[in-house]
């Protein structure tokens, strides 16, 4: 199970005043269920904000992540990065040992 425990977030930019992007999120999140959460990708709703953190890229403002030590978290965000490049390129960043003839 994934606990995150009064989570609280507000970007390192916010201004004084600013609402928090998260607020005191406490959730479960249960081993081998497969969980979608989704906003629109015209504004942040906290959804990406959220996957962030449990993925370890933000740390939160306040509150804690617990996540068991095998687990594995994968996050996609609302809108993807692509390098200049080709599609293969980009679908085999970083594995050099990947044949490029495909």
């Amino acid at each position: 199970v994934i606990h995150v425990k009064e989570v609280r977030f507000l970007h390192s930019g916010a201004q004084l005043g600013h609402s928090p992007a998260i607020k005191h999120l406490d959730l479960e999140l249960p081993a081998g269920e497969v969980i979608c959460f989704c906003d629109s990708a015209q504004a942040d709703y906290g959804t990406n904000t959220l996957f962030s953190i449990i993925a370890g890229n933000e740390q939160p403002t306040s509150g804690e992540v617990l996540l068991p030590r095998a687990w594995r978290v994968v996050y996609v965000p609302v809108m993807p990065i692509l390098i200049d490049g080709t599609l293969m390129y980009n679908l085999t960043f970083g594995k050099p040992d990947v044949e490029q003839d495909i």
